[in-house]
């Protein structure tokens, strides 16, 4: 296990929303804090941008610079496919399957989106031989990201570290010591409906905070005391009230489905470990002792605007296709939340690097005293 002063650096999920974090990281580089030797938790996308930041971290100013650089020259189409063949190859599959699936006894549809082209991105930007040897040479303490296995709904957090770490296991959930590569982070990252599942060794995985109701208990396991937990929602942020007695469109239902999988796990985590804190201040010596439980100090950076508002003034910046598919879905206002995961945009990628650089600057003084605190410990 770490040390009580281990940091813990946890990267929650949303598809494009990840951006945000990028700003978030670029600004505690700026402000000289240490990251380096962090124990580094990536989940969905966030361990597109965890095994990244692992990879180049012995160089922290290169590092957020280089992965700025990355998302604010995205493109949908590096992460998916739009092209009008493959889409409508899938929908007619789909309609195909639904339609005489009973017929044939199985079915070929596996997601609505092709994305190889992702795992083209993650070969050309993540070198897995600079993430190895930052992990043997100690700048990362650990690499943890977390993928649902299909095969039985288990949540299992796959982490990577030269320390010795026994697997820990609990209610439908497990962790696994491995070597990080590229297939682990395709997983984390596949969100379920969307993305394909993706094979690691004779399993097939998808989404990390699919079943993952403890998000931040990977880091912790792994010996963090310390946490920097950046969200990609705010903190007040709800989808906009339907009128009363409108049945909800597909596009509302599939967007309330992806909030629930994809952003709620983090914000429930975050309350629960707040709760567990409370309730240790109360107890006196004698009694905390007699207990396992160990207070956490953490910063929890969210957006200070609603991402799912400023996609749905962005999502005509999506390839005409997408457009298409996701007017079908329902109205501008019901399907820009599912806009907010696919919007792999450089220009709204840019605005959410931006709101997470000045959203962790306006927090410089608690950063500072955290961080602080973390040395004294």
């Amino acid at each position: 296990m770490g040390s009580e002063s281990q940091l813990g650096i946890v990267l929650s999920g949303g598809g494009s929303r990840a951006a945000f974090q990028v700003g978030v990281l670029k600004a505690i580089v700026e402000m000289k804090l240490p990251i380096r030797g962090s124990i580094i938790s990536g989940l969905s996308a966030g361990a597109i941008n965890a095994a990244f930041l692992g990879s180049q971290i012995h160089q922290p100013d290169q590092a957020t610079l280089r992965l700025e650089q990355l998302w604010s020259s995205l493109s949908t189409d590096q992460v998916f496919s739009t092209r009008i063949f493959d889409l409508l190859k899938t929908g007619f599959k789909l309609i195909w399957d639904l339609s005489f699936g009973g017929i044939h006894h199985h079915t070929s549809t596996r997601a609505l989106l092709k994305t190889e082209a992702l795992r083209t991105l993650l070969q050309k930007h993540v070198n897995i031989e600079d993430l190895r040897r930052n992990i043997e040479a100690g700048e990362v303490a650990a690499l943890t990201m977390a993928a649902t296995d299909y095969s039985n709904g288990e949540s299992v957090s796959f982490f990577d570290t030269k320390n010795l770490i026994h697997p820990w296991n609990r209610e439908r959930r497990r962790a696994q010591v491995t070597q990080i590569h590229i297939e682990h982070v395709m997983a984390s990252s596949a969100i379920p409906i969307l993305f394909p599942p993706i094979a690691i060794g004779d399993r097939f995985f998808g989404d990390g905070c699919l079943r993952n109701a403890s998000p931040l208990s990977s880091a912790i396991h792994l010996g963090s005391r310390k946490l920097i937990i950046v969200g990609v929602r705010k903190q007040s942020e709800a989808m906009k009230r339907l009128p009363d007695f409108q049945m909800p469109a597909f596009g509302r239902i599939l967007s309330v489905l992806l909030n629930a999988i994809l952003l709620d796990t983090t914000d429930f985590d975050v309350e629960r470990m707040s709760r567990i804190n409370e309730t240790l201040q109360l107890l006196g010596k004698e009694q905390k002792s007699q207990t396992k439980l160990r207070p956490i100090d953490f910063v929890w950076i969210t957006p200070s605007k609603d991402i799912g508002l400023m996609a749905k003034q962005n999502v005509h910046q999506l390839p005409f296709t997408l457009r298409y598919l996701l007017r079908g879905l329902g109205s501008k206002s019901e399907s820009s939340e599912i806009a907010s995961y696919l919007l792999f945009e450089s220009d709204f990628c840019k605005r959410l690097i931006e709101l997470g650089y000045s959203d962790a600057w306006a927090r410089k003084s608690e950063l500072e005293s955290f961080f602080e605190k973390s040395d004294e410990s």
